[in-house]
Formats: structure tokens, sequence, C-alpha cells
């Protein structure tokens, strides 16, 4: 969990970053060595396991709030979702977005359209989508330039809007953190706090 937060606050290239793999290489390496000594390293097997990358990030695109500029979408007051009475609608895959209509739309209009929002870097139809191993009842997958990603909420200020606060922000150290990320930091759950509260450099 340190390793995600520090990649997550300070950015995937960043020198807290790599501190934090390496600190984390080390840990794995204590355990392997516990292991030789006991004498029974030939007899076990060590298995990593890992969840998917990321990049780092500076804006956001939410193609729903678009739609429900055009009446595809009811959203519902104070929350980030809408009504199932949608005709089109957008289901985040973060880098990319799958597209979904009912009923009469217009595709070619509607290609056009999301085709034309800041940040998107191409939209394949369905037929392309198929070929390339994704959903076959999209109607279109959605890729978006590097430094965006897709969301799925409707209740937003805008189509495309920056990171609030950014996925990665500089540190002066790993124990000092700016005003915005301890206040990303006060939204984790209390196990991923102990390691700041006791001084120490996890972060």
């Amino acid at each position: 969990m340190t390793c995600i937060v520090t990649v997550t606050v300070t950015g995937v290239r960043s020198a807290e970053a790599k501190r934090a793999w390496q600190r984390l290489d080390a840990q794995v390496a204590k355990i392997m060595q516990a292991v030789r000594d006991a004498g029974n390293f030939e007899n076990t097997n060590f298995s990593i396991l890992g969840d998917h990358y990321q990049i780092n990030v500076h804006s956001m695109i939410h193609l729903n709030v678009m739609f429900a500029q055009h009446g595809w979408v009811t959203p519902i007051d104070g929350k980030p979702v809408y009504r199932p009475n949608w005709k089109v609608t957008a289901k985040t895959c973060d880098g990319e977005t799958y597209v979904y209509t009912r009923g009469e739309v217009n595709k070619r209009e509607l290609k056009k359209m999301i085709e034309a929002v800041d940040g998107v870097q191409h939209v394949y139809t369905a037929e392309e989508a198929t070929k390339l191993g994704a959903d076959p009842t999209c109607t279109f997958l959605v890729e978006a330039e590097t430094g965006y990603y897709f969301t799925d909420e409707v209740n937003r200020p805008a189509v495309v809007e920056e990171v609030d606060p950014p996925r990665w922000e500089p540190m002066t150290d790993t124990t000092r953190f700016t005003a915005t990320a301890q206040r990303k930091m006060a939204t984790l759950p209390p196990s991923v706090h102990w390691p700041r509260r006791q001084g120490t450099d996890y972060y």
C-alpha cells in the first residue's frame, strides 16, 4: 500500500516512488533470506503478484456530462450517477472508455462529437473494437491521449477538467506533504496513515 500511495501522490517516475519500490524490494529480500536461514529455501516457492501499472495524468474527461447536455443522460442531483433511462452512456476503463447507445441515435454525429473533445485520441467503431478484443456490444471504444483519463461522472462542471488534486504532486522530502497532498491522504484508511504518524519516510 505504501508504494501505491507514493506513486499516486508523487507520480510514477518520481524519486519518492523509486525509493518506495527499493524499500519494497529490500523487504522481499529479507523474507527470502529468513527462509534461507531457516533451511527451507530449496523447498519454497515465492510468488510475487502485482496490480496493473499506471501513468501520470493531468486531466479527466467526463463524456457523460456532454451526453447529459444533449438530453441522453438524466443526472441525479447531488450524485455522480444518473438515471437508468439513458440513450447514450460512457463506461470508463480509465485510459479508454466504452460508449453505448439505445434507440434512435445518429451514431455518425455522435462519433464526430466525441472526436472533438479535448484529450480524445481515437474513436473506434464497434467493428474495430471487436477486432481488438473489446466488448462487441459497445457502440464505440474511445481512447484518451497521454495525460488524460475518463470517468463515468455526470455532475461535473465541465466535460474536461484538470485533476484536482493532481495524481502526482512534488514533495520537498518524504516526510513533509504539501497541503493538497495532506488533504488527499486524509481520505485514506487509518491503516495507511500509521507510517507517517510514526515519523518514518514510507511515503
